[in-house]
């Protein structure tokens, strides 16, 4: 078996984001067919593993004012944040981090519902305005 996955290893060549092979499948990693085969409840498991390590790392990016606003329930709120927009897109509600920044969460919870996330996916984005309220 060892000596199957060298040989996959050295012709199948590895990729790291997805890509179309020759037959048009959406292709990852050593040839995985994304296509015909998805991919497995342990992989996607261990793929919210490191996107929450990753979203909760890039917490750690935003300015000191603004994180020691934030308690646990709080943090929660902008991490997963950082999970569904990325990074670059949370920095985006500025008017939201200000509020942070000020201890403002009844503002920081109205920059959230008021923004286009805010009105596209009202359920969740209350929920997080809400956890932001209530802390």
């Amino acid at each position: 078996m060892e000596e199957l996955k060298k040989r996959l290893r050295e012709k199948e060549g590895l990729r790291l984001k997805p890509y179309q092979d020759d037959t048009g499948n959406l292709t990852i990693g050593y040839g995985h067919n994304l296509s015909a085969n998805g991919i497995s409840w342990a992989v996607a498991a261990r793929l919210l593993e490191e996107d929450v390590y990753h979203a909760s790392d890039h917490y750690f990016s935003l300015p000191k004012e603004i994180q020691e606003q934030l308690n646990h329930a709080r943090r929660r709120v902008i991490v997963e944040l950082i999970f569904w927009l990325g990074f670059k897109g949370l920095l985006h509600f500025e008017m939201m981090l200000a509020a942070i920044k000020d201890g403002d969460f009844e503002k920081a919870a109205d920059e959230l519902m008021d923004s286009k996330i805010g009105k596209m996916y009202t359920t969740r984005t209350k929920e997080l305005a809400d956890a932001l309220r209530a802390g």
